[in-house]
């Protein structure tokens, strides 16, 4: 064993104080890099769902109406602040000829309406029609409706839709995406 020499006190602690500093500051990185990712992962879901939401509410809008005089009733939007909801009819085959349209050119309407309505317990935007629901979104924290009762700018055919996301991370930060959609309905 002559020759064979050990560290000696000194070394091990001045070892350690450059080692801690340097393993606490890769932790540190690594920690902020993580939640970054988080961040930047939930963002993108928020931004894909409500962006997928929208535009097939959109899509579905375009086929409603505002300016019917009698069939089908218009698409309707309660009075603020309730106007979280929107419920509307679409064209349907009511004569079963494969148009949507009679031979008199006047568009044939469903029975059934299509109602857009603001979960606020489930934080979810769902469509219901009949005695189907189907969430359209997660992460909802608000919707609005609007139509020109309610903004002067709108046309008499058109719809505003305002949808707020929110997730919070694991880390408790909490992550916001606001979309606007503006449709404009059938006459």
């Amino acid at each position: 064993m002559r020759g064979r020499r050990a560290f000696t006190l000194m070394e091990i602690l001045l070892a350690m104080a450059i080692a801690v500093p340097m393993i606490l500051g890769i932790f540190l990185v690594m920690s902020q890099g993580m939640d970054l990712w988080e961040i930047q992962v939930s963002r993108s879901e928020l931004q894909t769902t409500g962006q997928r939401a929208m535009m097939a509410m959109v899509r579905e809008l375009q086929n409603a109406t505002r300016t019917a005089a009698a069939s089908p009733p218009n698409a309707a939007i309660p009075a603020q602040p309730n106007n979280t909801r929107v419920r509307f009819y679409l064209p349907s085959d009511i004569d079963t000829n494969g148009f949507i349209v009679t031979d008199a050119g006047v568009t044939e309407w469903g029975a059934v309406p299509v109602d857009y309505v603001f979960d606020q317990a489930g934080r979810q935007l769902q469509r219901t029609q009949g005695a189907t629901t189907t969430i359209m979104s997660p992460y909802v924290a608000a919707v609005t409706f609007e139509d020109i009762t309610m903004q002067s700018a709108l046309a008499v055919n058109q719809i505003r839709i305002s949808l707020l996301l929110q997730k919070t991370t694991s880390h408790q930060r909490v992550i916001t995406e606001t979309m606007v959609g503006q449709v404009k309905l059938r006459n």
